[in-house]
């Protein structure tokens, strides 16, 4: 009996390192391919204004087109299903707005750009209902939306921020494209939903503000999980180490008893 649990043991780790090993693979299957769209979207003569744009308007058109051929059609696969991530979004952008900034997201953090998800509730009285990315550039993080090829700009021609945007929507709404939905508030944006998952979100938000403070709401943990491959392989391993530390414990805790 003993040798059977032996092996049973010895599966279950086969069984779990095979599946990092695979989650790893894809991990990095996925960063080759958005460094490689990232090298023929930009150039080194580049600004970082002018390569975020150009991932921007890239990302724009590759989806647009995906979405009206294959995005349209609601059924997912068994793929899309367990892991939506970004390289399937990309191909079949069923999540709409979620996609389109999940991609545009991963290419720009693949571009070396601080990127943050950012999610707004509008003025119809939807919660939620749009997602797009900030990214840093020249020190201010910027609104870019993959979806409707869009970002805003000041007076003056700089990037502008979304405090910006939604503090003066009656000048920023003059730029924006024939198909945007008007009713999107760029006042109401937060980039964590700390309230989505009742006692443990607002326990972690309390635990980051010991250590953050009030920066605690400019924090996106979205952004942290756009490599969907490598945050679920870092949930698993997670989830095996401390199931193998309660083994130990209760090993232990019979071995003491035994004595």
């Amino acid at each position: 009996m003993k040798k059977y649990a032996v092996l049973l043991l010895g599966l279950v780790h086969g069984m779990i390192f095979a599946v990092l090993g695979i989650l790893m693979m894809l991990s990095a299957h996925e960063d080759l391919l958005f460094d490689q769209l990232v090298d023929s979207f930009t150039s080194r003569e580049m600004s970082d204004e002018q390569r975020a744009l150009a991932i921007v308007d890239s990302a724009h058109h590759i989806m647009i087109n995906n979405f009206n051929y294959v995005g349209k059609n609601r059924t997912r696969s068994l793929m899309q299903s367990l892991i939506s991530s970004a390289d399937t979004n990309m191909v079949s952008p069923k999540g709409h707005c979620g996609s389109f900034a999940m991609v545009l997201g991963r290419l720009l953090k693949r571009a070396d750009f601080p990127v943050r998800i950012a999610q707004m509730d509008c003025s119809n009285g939807n919660r939620s209902c749009h997602i797009f990315v900030e990214a840093e550039i020249d020190g201010h993080y910027v609104p870019l939306d993959a979806m409707y090829n869009l970002h805003f700009r000041t007076s003056n021609g700089a990037l502008a921020t979304s405090k910006q945007v939604g503090e003066n929507w009656q000048f920023y709404s003059k730029q924006l494209p024939s198909n945007y939905p008007l009713y999107f508030d760029y006042g109401s944006v937060r980039y964590t939903n700390w309230q989505k998952v009742p006692f443990l979100m607002p326990l972690i938000k309390s635990a980051a503000e010991i250590f953050v403070g009030d920066h605690v709401n400019q924090i996106s943990l979205r952004s942290y999980a756009l490599n969907v491959y490598k945050f679920t392989a870092f949930l698993v391993f997670t989830a095996y180490v401390l199931t193998l530390f309660a083994w130990a414990c209760v090993l232990r805790r019979r071995a003491k008893t035994q004595e």
